[in-house]
């Protein structure tokens, strides 16, 4: 995952992504999702970085499921410290309230598949689906690549 992160390696993006969706597929929750939503980046970290990494796997998440993406709904509304950085109790805090829906009636009603890279605490997947869910989502189901060990 870092190759993919860290030295644009987007070949693993592809790879990742197909057996994502293999997951999502065989799950009868997640087969019923209407979209994919990435989690977002904030605009200096995705200038830092270059790409956003959840995206890119959201990407071929559509092209296997042949589902939308809403890559423009749900926005990270200010800069936070990366969460690999914290400890595991700082980490909800760190992304409370980053996350805002700008487009409600996109989401309104739907079943909605939300992509992340990697997971540890799952305060960033919590933030997001809880926002998403607040503003009319019925259900998300959430799907990341790889899970850390180190909390």
């Amino acid at each position: 995952m870092k190759s993919l992160k860290y030295r644009h390696r987007l070949s693993i993006a592809e790879k990742l992504g197909r057996m994502m969706a293999t997951v999502a597929m065989a799950d009868q929750d997640m087969g019923n999702a209407a979209a994919i939503v990435s989690v977002p980046m904030h605009r200096v970290r995705l200038r830092e970085r270059g790409m956003n990494q959840s995206l890119l796997l959201a990407q071929e998440l559509s092209n296997e499921l042949q589902l939308p993406i809403l890559s423009r709904v749900l926005v990270r509304t200010r800069y936070t410290r990366q969460q690999t950085t914290l400890a595991r109790k700082k980490r909800r805090g760190n992304v409370s309230g980053a996350f805002k829906v700008v487009d409600a009636d996109a989401v309104a009603g739907k079943r909605l598949l939300l992509v992340d890279d990697v997971t540890t605490t799952g305060a960033t997947l919590e933030e997001c689906a809880k926002t998403l869910t607040d503003s009319g989502a019925v259900a998300v189901y959430c799907l990341t690549a790889a899970i850390a060990l180190t909390q």
